[in-house]
């Protein structure tokens, strides 16, 4: 798992960073992969901050996002799913 945060700097440029990969061993339930997010987010003190999820088409990533949602890691009630273009992509083709 990558977890990798967007944010606008105070200069308004928008800025990525890489905050951790992580080996999820396996099974790859959505409660092992929601127990390995939250840490990272808590290590890092963004679970508070989340607005944003991209996420590929893997069918267990629909549990955790329920799992992420019931646990209130979002910024206020607005709260994003989002499928990477590459699997836009491959879903197309």
């Amino acid at each position: 798992m990558t977890v990798t945060t967007y944010f606008i700097d105070d200069s308004m440029t928008l800025q990525s960073q890489l905050v951790r990969f992580i080996y999820v061993s396996a099974p790859h339930t959505s409660i092992a992969l929601v127990e390995v997010l939250v840490q990272c987010l808590m290590d890092w003190d963004l679970d508070w901050k989340l607005s944003t999820l991209t996420v590929d088409n893997y069918s267990t990533n629909d549990a955790m996002i329920e799992c992420i949602i019931e646990r209130k890691f979002c910024l206020g009630l607005l709260f994003w799913v989002v499928n990477s273009f590459t699997c836009v992509l491959v879903l197309i083709y």
